[in-house]
């Protein structure tokens, strides 16, 4: 393994917490604001930076902005938030750097993104700014591989806005952008790292590629996942030997994964749909093949397949709903009172037997 690969496998494994408190915030030091008069002050960020946004990158660039690092970044993180959709006692502070929790870790789509990096929470902009924007900045993986599960309708796309991933979206393709920035559970528990949300509308006579989906059946519950069988067909998707015949379809852009995930990202991808880099040349779209996000012309390196679950997933703090949940006084000392009779009942009895004898 390489040494990236070990701190990430390590950070995910033993780093990754529910303890917010456990995780330090990017500070100013760690995230200054680069120029192109201070590239021999901080020469790896500037390395960074001009691998996503090419020899002319929008300096002044205060990093302290970006909401999405991926992996091979600088940054050598410590712990790193875990974080699902559930109640939580306070929302964490700008600057924490956070990943999908172990409710969703197989398929979740802010999960499954942490095989390019990682999140950072950071304030959102305003809605009218995303939706004013002709372009936005985004990362998010597909399609959601989880049987019978439907994403939003079939001319809705969901992207998280992600400053930093280099890769960026045109507003114009998109009848209608949405902006979701929810702070609270349906139980109007917090969110302890809010996600934002960008919903982008096609057309409804956009051209569909591929061959028509099959039909839709009822989506299980969120939480329900079958993750054990997710598992292994991920694990064969990655062959342990070399495949020629399946570099080749990689190269030509075919999809290289199993045919009914092919048959679904075909659909999801559709050709209108296009990506661009900051210098505005067209994404030669990965995507298909990696499952997330992705560029030809800008490469980063990604991590296949399925991670072990983290450490963490034993420490998991209950939530404020369940804690809550307890049994009315008067039921508790009833059982209590039960209990004390079913105590001196056994007594007795032995007694009685003991006193026959």
């Amino acid at each position: 393994e390489t040494p990236l690969t070990q701190y990430r496998s390590r950070l995910l494994s033993s780093g990754a917490t529910y303890t917010l408190s456990a995780v330090p915030t990017l500070t100013r030091e760690q995230l200054p604001v680069l120029n192109a008069s201070n590239e021999a002050e901080f020469p790896d960020w500037h390395t960074y930076i001009h691998q996503l946004y090419g020899s002319r990158p929008p300096y002044p660039l205060d990093l302290s902005t970006l909401t999405w690092f991926y992996w091979f970044s600088p940054l050598r993180l410590s712990a790193i938030f875990l974080c699902d959709i559930s109640d939580s006692p306070t929302e964490a502070p700008f600057g924490t750097p956070w990943t999908g929790g172990v409710d969703a870790w197989h398929w979740g789509p802010e999960h499954v993104v942490r095989r390019a990096g990682f999140f950072v929470h950071r304030p959102p902009w305003a809605a009218s700014s995303y939706q004013q924007s002709p372009r936005i900045e985004v990362m998010r993986v597909g399609p959601i591989e989880q049987p019978g599960f439907a994403e939003g309708g079939s001319d809705a796309l969901w992207f998280f806005h992600a400053i930093g991933s280099g890769i960026y979206v045109p507003t114009s393709v998109f009848s209608k952008l949405v902006v979701r920035y929810a702070r609270r559970t349906s139980g109007r528990g917090l969110i302890a790292v809010p996600r934002i949300e960008l919903v982008g509308h096609l057309p409804r006579t956009w051209p569909r590629a591929g061959p028509p989906p099959p039909p839709p059946r009822p989506a299980p519950h969120r939480r329900a996942a079958p993750l054990r069988k997710l598992t292994l067909g991920l694990q064969r998707s990655q062959p342990s030997v070399p495949d020629p015949a399946r570099a080749a379809r990689a190269r030509s852009g075919a999809c290289v994964a199993p045919p009914p995930y092919c048959a679904s990202a075909e659909q999801f991808w559709p050709a209108m749909l296009r990506f661009e880099l900051f210098d505005g040349r067209a994404c030669e779209s990965t995507a298909k093949q990696k499952r997330i996000l992705s560029c030809a012309n800008l490469p980063v390196p990604t991590w296949p397949g399925v991670d072990p679950m983290p450490h963490a997933r034993k420490l998991r703090p209950r939530r404020p709903g369940k804690q809550a949940a307890s049994l009315p006084l008067s039921l508790r000392l009833a059982v209590v009172a039960g209990a004390a009779a079913v105590v001196l009942y056994v007594a007795w009895a032995v007694y009685g037997l003991s006193s026959v004898d």
